[in-house]
C-alpha cells in the first residue's frame, strides 16, 4: 500500500516495543485522576497505544502534565526527622527501616519510607 491508498487518514506509526505494564499503568493512574474510571473508555484508550507509538507518546505526555509533587508520596532522607548526622536513626535489622545500626541511606533518591516523618512542616509539600 502507498500513500495514496489511504486517502486523507492519517498513518499509524508502529511502535518499536510494545507497551510495559508501567506506561499502561501510567496512563491508568492519569485517567482515574481525571475522573475516567470507565473500564470500557480505559480499554479505548489503550488499545491505540498499543499500536500506535504517537498515541502512546501523547497519552503518556498527557499523563506526566498531571502528575504534580503533591501526587508523588516519596520524599528523600533529607526530608526525615530521624536522620541525624547523615546516619538513620530508625534502622534496624528487621525493623520499619531494615537497615544495620548506623545505616547511611543515600540521600539524593527519593522512596516510599514507612518510617518517614517530616523535618519541618514544608518537607512534606515537596
Amino acid at each position: 500500500m502507498t500513500r495514496a491508498d489511504y486517502g486523507d487518514r492519517p498513518l499509524r506509526r508502529q511502535p518499536d516495543a510494545l507497551s510495559t505494564g508501567n506506561q499502561e499503568a501510567v496512563i491508568r493512574a492519569w485517567l482515574v485522576l481525571i475522573k475516567e474510571i470507565d473500564e470500557a473508555i480505559a480499554a479505548d484508550v489503550l488499545a491505540p497505544c498499543r499500536l500506535d507509538e504517537d498515541a502512546r507518546k501523547y497519552f503518556i505526555g498527557r499523563a506526566g502534565e498531571s502528575v504534580t509533587a503533591d501526587a508523588d508520596d516519596r520524599r528523600t532522607c533529607t526530608q526525615c526527622a530521624d536522620r541525624r548526622s547523615s546516619v538513620c536513626v530508625v534502622a534496624k535489622p528487621g525493623g520499619q527501616v531494615s537497615g544495620i545500626g548506623g545505616y547511611r541511606p543515600a540521600t539524593g533518591i527519593r522512596q516510599r519510607c514507612p518510617a518517614f516523618k517530616p523535618a519541618n512542616p514544608l518537607a512534606n509539600s515537596m
